[in-house]
C-alpha cells in the first residue's frame, strides 16, 4: 500500500511553516500543512509561535525603516564621505 503524499512528518511540517512565512508555499504545501496541524498539537503550536515571532520581527523592521532621522543620517554620511574625497 502506498503512503498518502498529503501526510507529512513533523520535520517536513516545520519546513512548510517556514515556507508559509516566506510566502513561498504551494497549494499542495498548504494542504499538507493544514492536514498535519489538524492532527499534531506540537506543530500547531510551532506554527502559531513562528507566525507571532515573524510578525514581531517584521513590525520592528518596519519601525526601524520609518525612523524619521534615517534620511537626515543618510545625508550626513554622504556629506562626510564627499568631504573626504
Amino acid at each position: 500500500m502506498k503512503e498518502n503524499p498529503l501526510l507529512v512528518s513533523c520535520r517536513e511540517a516545520t519546513i512548510l511553516v517556514e515556507k508559509k512565512l516566506q510566502g513561498d508555499l504551494s497549494l499542495v504545501g498548504h494542504v499538507q500543512l493544514a492536514l498535519h496541524t489538524a492532527i499534531c498539537a506540537a506543530c500547531r503550536t510551532y506554527l502559531r509561535q513562528s507566525t507571532k515571532i515573524d510578525g514581531i520581527l517584521k513590525g520592528q523592521l518596519n519601525k526601524s525603516q520609518q525612523h524619521p532621522d534615517s534620511h537626515a543620517l543618510e545625508e550626513r554620511i554622504i556629506s562626510r564621505l564627499n568631504n573626504q574625497e
